[in-house]
């Protein structure tokens, strides 16, 4: 029945996204977000009555995305109806695309949860053993140790302190990929992968702080100090991935999830202090680091108005999904068929840098997210405009395509969310599942408003290493 409902309120809205008023409606756009609430309600009842192991987790990889998801697509339409902003506002990209976009935000929304109530099943379980000598552990944290000290020394610290390193981050002509940070990542996933997966296999189940103790202590003061660099300079989605990582992580190793008090108000403590150092960080760089704060808690209190303020910053990135809505509606032929996708698997093979250099794609079709910011402010932009997963689908294959693929994230994410509380077999998860489940479960909160395959890239790449790494037996699925 929920599948049927969902399914019918999609043909409802690509019907209506067709053939919608170019005139602002508050009462249409109301009557579309009253069919998400509906699509919202009976996702919840149908996991209540068929996956009721993860109905009351709140702290679940699905739930999270779902969130940081409505967050991006909606927090604006919402401000817009309630009064606090009006239809001229930059965000909507002209008043004439706010009923469809709209549309769009509740199309790409209602497909995910679609696909989210599509499968039952987690990541199938093994008879295969696989595991990691203590020697290789206890030289993954020193190689991170050596790995830190590069990104330091490459980076500078007074820049990562102050964040000027990252002052051309969306440069558009600049190459702006701190390269020791990229492997300094994977090995921080691959030693907490590999510790985490030696607990859940060994169903050892312990507190939080018992859960810290089993990394090498160089790995703790490692983690850290990177941590603690990325705060003060700035990039919260260091932050955010580095914090979910080892959150999820121990969730995974527990196969039980962090108390939804906890939760809830160590989010809310998060996300106010992220948006204040988000708007530190964009402030001149000639202020002292307590002037930049300062100022930034000014900044802040401005944005009282939204019906969520800590979290308006991230809102703002429908900007892309409006962009992306009118240069479709200006030119129909704008469509890229695959092209964004194909190269981002092309840069899993092939360092980004020589594909640039060799001029072999044009500038505007590396990515959609250099593609709306050509698009909106030519090829002399000084800061990238970013992009969003809907966005990134729909400029590749168009709304029905779009649709398909977030169908298809849906069913991925239930798949992560039963792998880690539902999937009690007695065999063993691949060490490519357990990769998959930690690492794409930590960039839940960002992926909304970014594409999926650049994401999923550091994962693939781990995958790799931690193959590498392991000792195991074959044998049949269970």
């Amino acid at each position: 029945m929920a599948r049927i409902l969902l399914l019918s309120e999609l043909l409802i809205l690509y019907f209506l996204y067709t053939f919608s008023p170019t005139v602002y409606n508050p009462g249409f756009c109301t009557g579309v977000l009253v069919l998400v609430a509906i699509a919202i309600l009976t996702t919840g009842f149908h996991i209540k009555r068929y996956t009721p192991d993860i109905h009351h987790r709140v702290f679940r990889p699905a739930y999270l995305f779902f969130i940081a998801f409505f967050i991006v697509n909606f927090q604006v339409f919402i401000d817009l109806l309630v009064g606090n902003l009006s239809p001229d506002h930059r965000v909507f990209v002209g008043s004439d695309n706010i009923n469809k976009g709209v549309i769009f935000s509740s199309i790409s929304f209602i497909s995910l949860l679609y696909g989210y109530i599509c499968t039952n099943k987690g990541y199938k379980t093994y008879n295969r053993i696989y595991y990691f000598k203590n020697s290789t552990i206890k030289a993954i944290a020193w190689l991170s140790v050596v790995l830190l000290w590069l990104f330091i020394k490459e980076c500078g610290l007074t820049n990562l302190i102050s964040g000027n390193i990252y002052k051309n981050l969306g440069d558009i002509n600049l190459d702006t990929t701190v390269r020791s940070e990229v492997i300094l990542r994977i090995l921080f996933a691959a030693e907490i992968i590999m510790i985490s997966y030696k607990l859940r296999n060994n169903k050892t189940a312990l507190s939080a702080i018992n859960f810290v103790r089993q990394f090498p202590i160089s790995f703790i003061i490692t983690y850290s100090i990177y941590i603690a660099l990325r705060l003060l300079s700035g990039v919260r989605y260091s932050v955010i991935s580095s914090l979910l990582l080892i959150a999820f992580a121990y969730v995974f190793a527990n196969r039980s999830t962090i108390r939804n008090w906890i939760a809830i108000t160590t989010a809310c403590i998060m996300a106010i202090s992220l948006s204040i150092i988000g708007i530190a960080r964009g402030l001149i760089e000639n202020y002292s680091i307590t002037d930049k704060y300062s100022v930034a808690k000014e900044i802040f209190s401005d944005r009282m108005t939204s019906i969520s303020p800590w979290t308006k910053e991230l809102a703002n990135s429908v900007f892309c999904n409006q962009v992306a809505i009118d240069l479709a509606k200006a030119d129909p032929a704008i469509f890229r068929y695959g092209f964004f996708q194909l190269n981002y698997i092309l840069r899993f093979f092939v360092p980004g840098l020589i594909l640039d250099s060799a001029h072999l794609i044009p500038k505007e079709d590396t990515s959609s997210a250099i593609f709306l910011t050509i698009s909106r402010y030519g090829y002399d932009a000084t800061s990238g405009l970013g992009t969003t997963i809907n966005a990134d689908f729909f400029l590749d294959f168009g709304i029905i395509g779009m649709v398909f693929c977030l169908f298809g994230i849906g069913v991925f994410l239930k798949k992560i969310d039963l792998t880690i509380f539902a999937n009690s077999g007695m065999g063993q998860l691949s060490i490519m599942a357990a990769a998959i489940v930690i690492i794409m479960s930590a960039n839940v909160v960002y992926l909304p408003r970014s594409a999926l395959l650049p994401a999923l890239r550091s994962a693939i790449y781990t995958i790799i290493f931690l193959y590498i790494l392991s000792s195991k037996k074959s044998s049949r699925p269970c």
